[in-house]
């Protein structure tokens, strides 16, 4: 420390030289310039202090030095060049001024070649403290050699088996105790190192946790949806039964009572006609909730669909002898509810008549917006009653007409 007082001493005596000239002067009546100026005695003091201060450290580093080296002599050479430029530029001397440039970047120069030449005779001692500095590291990390001879090694660093090293050189090797080995090749061997993975294991381990949770939670609320779904089905299947039995009651009350006359019959003609009549009402009753189903689905049908109700009730009509004939275009689109009321007054009339049914014929046809029905039936059953909803009546002795239309799908009312 106290070597600094005389060091900015003399800094002060030379930044304050236009006060007093004791470092540079100048002549009376004349510019100050590089040509017009002259060295005073300052000058000599600080160039003196400054060759004292690198001598001295100089001679400091060769009595101190440890390693012996045949090139201790550069740094004496390179002070005393830079010594010999600075007398000879000072002198005044035209030609070190012309080629020896600006004397302040030389000497910078030649310091930093005095630094280079003490770090390379060793007189400033570099690259040392490494295998401290390496066994104090906190990470760990070891230095082997190409046959995984451990040279170096962290202080924490654990003992690793060759065959686990040379494993790493092929990829990242989980040790199992939450690290992650890696390795590296260098120049005359292998650096590896050991990254602590413990915190993403504990991550991976609650996002597997959290994985399970919601995958059980999941599970759950599918469960609890597919029972909600069945629960449902089943109330739609319950409302279609009971809407299917609403809807068909009078025929389901026929034929418990037409079963009741077979139980009760005792003559094998009555007990057949009976048995004809039930395959009526049942494949009315059958044929009735395939509309309504339908319905339920769509508010228009196929006339083909009406075709095939009113087909299998014509094949069971057969059974009392009766002659039969139907007609029905297809690919005609009806609102589902007529077709529907047209089915459910057939059936009213084939079961006014069905005591004594000879023949019943019905043709449905296209009259430009319009499906027209026409149902025939030759019974001495009374049927005036059915003249009310639909038009018609009979024609002659024992033969009924009916006729009526419903609408095509998108036709105008």
């Amino acid at each position: 420390m106290l070597l600094c007082i005389p060091t900015v001493c003399l800094l002060l005596l030379v930044l304050t030289n236009d006060f007093h000239e004791w470092v540079f002067h100048f002549p009376k009546g004349q510019s100050r310039s590089d040509e017009n100026g002259m060295y005073s005695i300052g000058y000599l003091i600080v160039a003196g202090w400054e060759l004292l201060c690198a001598v001295a450290a100089l001679v400091l580093l060769l009595a101190k030095c440890r390693f012996s080296s045949r090139r201790k002599y550069l740094p004496a050479v390179i002070l005393t060049c830079s010594v010999v430029y600075a007398a000879v530029y000072a002198s005044g001397t035209r030609w070190m001024q012309v080629i020896g440039g600006d004397l302040t970047a030389v000497q910078c120069l030649f310091v930093a070649s005095l630094l280079e030449t003490c770090i390379t005779c060793g007189l400033i001692p570099t690259n040392t403290g490494y295998v401290a500095l390496f066994s104090a590291a906190t990470m760990r990390v070891q230095i082997a050699d190409e046959k995984y001879n451990v040279r170096y090694a962290s202080a924490n660093a654990p003992e690793l088996p060759a065959e686990l090293m040379r494993l790493a050189e092929g990829g990242d090797v989980d040790t199992g105790d939450g690290f992650l080995l890696r390795s590296s090749r260098i120049p005359g061997g292998h650096v590896l190192w050991m990254e602590d993975i413990s915190a993403i294991n504990e991550l991976l381990e609650e996002l597997e946790s959290n994985r399970a949770e919601i995958a059980e939670s999941n599970n759950l609320e599918r469960e609890n949806y597919n029972t909600k779904l069945r629960i449902n089905a089943l109330r739609e299947k319950n409302r279609l039964y009971d809407l299917l039995q609403e809807q068909t009651a009078r025929g389901i009350e026929l034929l418990d009572d037409i079963f009741g006359q077979y139980e009760n019959s005792a003559e094998p003609k009555e007990r057949r006609k009976l048995l004809a009549k039930a395959a009526v009402v049942g494949a009315y009753i059958k044929r009735r909730g395939n509309l309504m189903f339908i319905g339920e689905k769509s508010n228009v049908t196929d006339t083909a669909e009406l075709g095939l109700c009113l087909n299998e009730s014509f094949a069971n009509i057969e059974l009392f002898g009766a002659e039969c004939a139907l007609s029905v275009p297809v690919r005609v689109r009806i609102r589902t509810e007529d077709a529907i009321r047209a089915y459910d007054f057939f059936e009213e009339i084939i079961e006014a008549t069905m005591d004594d049914l000879r023949s019943v014929w019905l043709k449905a046809r296209t009259v430009e917006e319009k499906v027209v029905f026409c149902i025939e039936v030759e019974t001495s059953a009374d049927l005036s009653g059915n003249t009310k909803v639909y038009g018609g009546g009979k024609t002659e002795e024992n033969v009924w007409r009916f006729t009526f239309a419903v609408r095509k799908e998108g036709a105008k009312a």
